[in-house]
């Protein structure tokens, strides 16, 4: 009888033990092994930019770790459970998110509450995720795309998303839709294509110019306008002081304030203030346009390249397309 008494303490300080080791790891920041979601509805083999996951046929508990990826998955029809986002759910997609639990800054997505909403599927990119993707990948199958659309490779990671959620069809009728937007707006420009744009974003003591390389000027190259030869670069980031200013070349100019300076519309009145602003081109022929930096610079997916396209043809056009 001792002996059996003598067991069963040893057996509840061990099962003690566990536990304090799997508390003392979670505090520390160390996520322990999940088991493996839940496959028994079949699985497919996702090529990702970390190699190849298995992930479930009909994925039911999403969880996307940034904006762009945000906007890819309300576009394929999956609303996400949680999300880890670069500041704020952008405006133009908020209503679509009623009821997604938040997990913190895209580049810091906080594991321990992720761990707890049990998902089966979590959509990152290399360039945010690639260094917690073993931890991800104990939680739940985990796919990234190579970059994060800052580099105008958005519709890539569109696709590598689509795939996931098992969406293709949907992406491929998507991206059809939005070339034949496109080609109606070259087609009703014209030889106006030929006009130079540029794409300004206004910082406290700086202008950031947005490349042909960059995500806007990804969705412009595809619309057949021009940019400033300047402006045809590798880097799609061009970052100049004020008194630049007369150097933003273009016939247009799509002006946005920085979506993450503090009194970005006070910055950009100031901006727009600068006694340089008002000798350019484009300022003395009205043809500055304010646009929304959270679909312009943060958008970086489908439904916000579609609202940029729909600003072209607003801005540039002064019409609408019937595209169905």
């Amino acid at each position: 009888m001792f002996c059996r008494i003598k067991g069963l303490r040893f057996f509840s300080l061990f099962i003690l033990g566990l536990f304090t080791v799997a508390t003392i790891s979670a505090c520390d920041g160390r996520v322990p092994s999940q088991p493996a979601s839940n496959l028994d509805g079949g699985f497919q083999i996702v090529k990702h930019a970390m190699g190849e996951t298995k992930v479930p046929l009909n994925p039911k508990r999403v969880v996307v770790l940034d904006n762009a990826i945000l906007d890819s998955a309300i576009a394929l029809g999956v609303k996400p459970i949680a999300g880890a986002f670069y500041d704020n759910i952008p405006a133009y997609i908020k209503p679509q998110t009623q009821g997604m639990s938040n997990i913190g800054l895209e580049s810091q997505p906080n594991l321990e509450k992720l761990l707890l909403l049990k998902p089966d599927l979590i959509l990152g990119d290399k360039l945010s995720d690639g260094a917690t993707y073993d931890k991800l990948s104990r939680i739940a199958p985990t796919v990234l795309a190579q970059g994060s659309g800052w580099k105008g490779e958005w519709k890539d990671n569109f696709r590598v998303f689509a795939t996931a959620l098992g969406k293709t069809k949907e992406a491929d009728a998507l991206l059809q839709k939005y070339d034949r937007r496109l080609s109606l707006f070259k087609q009703k420009m014209g030889d106006r294509l030929k006009q130079p744009i540029s794409i300004v974003v206004s910082k406290p003591e700086e202008v950031v110019i947005y490349t042909s390389s960059s995500f806007p000027g990804s969705v412009v190259r595809d619309a057949g306008l021009s940019r400033p030869v300047s402006q045809n670069r590798d880097n799609p980031l061009i970052q100049v002081s004020l008194e630049t200013i007369p150097d933003l070349e273009g016939d247009a100019v799509f002006l946005a304030a920085h979506p993450n300076v503090e009194n970005s519309d006070a910055v950009l009145e100031k901006f727009m203030n600068h006694p340089l602003w008002s000798k350019l081109k484009a300022v003395q022929q009205g043809k500055v346009y304010r646009v929304n930096s959270e679909i312009w610079v943060g958008g970086r997916s489908i439904l916000a390249a579609n609202l940029l396209i729909d600003d072209l043809f607003k801005y540039l056009l002064a019409s609408s397309d019937k595209v169905s």
